[in-house]
C-alpha cells in the first residue's frame, strides 16, 4: 500500500497534506527579488501554498500595493519570513477518523490550477 502521493503540488500522506521537500528546495533556490516583476513572481508562485503559511496574507499585503520597487527592511523582514514558513513547512490536518469517504477535484485552465479535497459524513439529527 502507497504511504504517501504526490498530487499536483502537494504532498498527501498519512500525517496530512505538506508541501513536497523538492519543492521547498526550489523556493529556497530563489534569489531575493531585484525587481518589481521578480518579486511578483515569486509571491504567485508560492501563493498556491498560502494555506500552509501562517501570515501569508499579512506578510505579502505591501507587495501587492507597491507600483514601484523598493526594498526595505520591512521587505527584507516579509521575505525572509516567508521563505522561513516554507523552509519549516507545517502538515495540513485532514479526515479525522469518523469520515469514511472524501473525494479530490482538481480543475486546470491555461490561467490556473485549482484542486480540493473533500470529505463527505452523515448528517446527525440535533434533537
Amino acid at each position: 500500500m502507497c504511504k504517501q502521493v504526490s498530487f499536483i503540488g502537494l504532498l498527501i500522506s498519512s500525517n496530512g497534506i505538506s508541501i513536497p521537500q523538492a519543492k521547498i528546495d526550489e523556493y529556497k533556490r530563489f534569489d531575493k527579488p531585484k525587481t518589481l516583476a521578480v518579486l511578483k513572481n515569486f509571491i504567485h508562485t508560492i501563493s498556491f501554498h498560502r494555506s500552509m503559511l501562517p501570515e501569508f496574507s499579512i506578510l505579502t499585503e505591501q507587495f501587492y500595493k507597491i507600483k514601484t520597487f523598493k526594498w526595505d527592511e520591512k521587505a527584507e523582514h516579509s521575505y525572509n519570513r516567508l521563505t522561513e514558513l516554507l523552509a519549516n513547512t507545517l502538515y495540513l490536518r485532514y479526515i479525522p477518523s469518523q469520515i469514511a469517504h472524501f473525494s479530490i477535484t482538481a480543475a486546470v485552465n491555461n490561467r490556473a490550477i485549482t484542486s480540493a479535497i473533500y470529505w463527505h459524513s452523515e448528517m446527525k439529527k440535533i434533537s
